[in-house]
């Protein structure tokens, strides 16, 4: 799904990854 990050930014999470953006691009791309 879709976030939109708090700079206004979207980023694509997956809910399998888990959340752990902390505002900056920290998604695992696995």
């Amino acid at each position: 799904m879709l976030v939109t990050k708090p700079d206004g930014t979207q980023v694509e999470v997956h809910l399998d990854q888990g959340f752990r953006f902390l505002g900056t691009e920290t998604v695992d791309n696995d």
